[in-house]
């Protein structure tokens, strides 16, 4: 089973630090209590990965920043397709663990950074004229 890690602390803008211990305490933590329980009561193992972004790539193309509409769809620009927003992150999580360039403990900044290295690549490819024999 492929989870993202909910311990982790949310970086939250509130300077008020009950609500920041009231946003990091919420039902994440029973939620992975649960996931842990059930996985070691019907043995199967889990994988924990780094979700950052994964609400924002396209789990189609891989195109990254992506928008959100209000109606809960995830809409990519780049291949025009609509998806619902959970199916999409939940698609991206199950890619990032045959990532093997975005580990736990990566910094946000240096994912963000690989994933628009990767948008520019995959943009740089798309408008890339078509190689083919010309007058020979």
């Amino acid at each position: 089973m492929i989870v993202e890690d909910l311990t982790k602390n949310i970086k939250s803008k509130y300077k008020n630090k009950q609500a920041k211990h009231k946003l990091n305490n919420w039902m994440k933590g029973y939620l992975q209590e649960r996931i842990e329980f059930k996985s070691f009561q019907y043995n199967i193992a889990i994988k924990h990965i780094n979700a950052a972004y994964t609400s924002q790539i396209c789990s189609n193309c891989g195109y990254f920043l992506g928008k959100r509409s209000t109606s809960n769809i995830f809409h990519c620009p780049s291949c025009d397709k609509g998806v619902n927003v959970h199916y999409n992150s939940a698609m991206n999580i199950k890619n990032r663990f045959n990532d093997n360039e975005i580990k736990l403990n990566t910094n946000y900044l240096v994912i963000r950074s690989l994933l628009l290295d990767r948008n520019k690549r995959m943009l740089e490819f798309k408008t890339e004229p078509s190689k083919t024999l010309v007058d020979v």
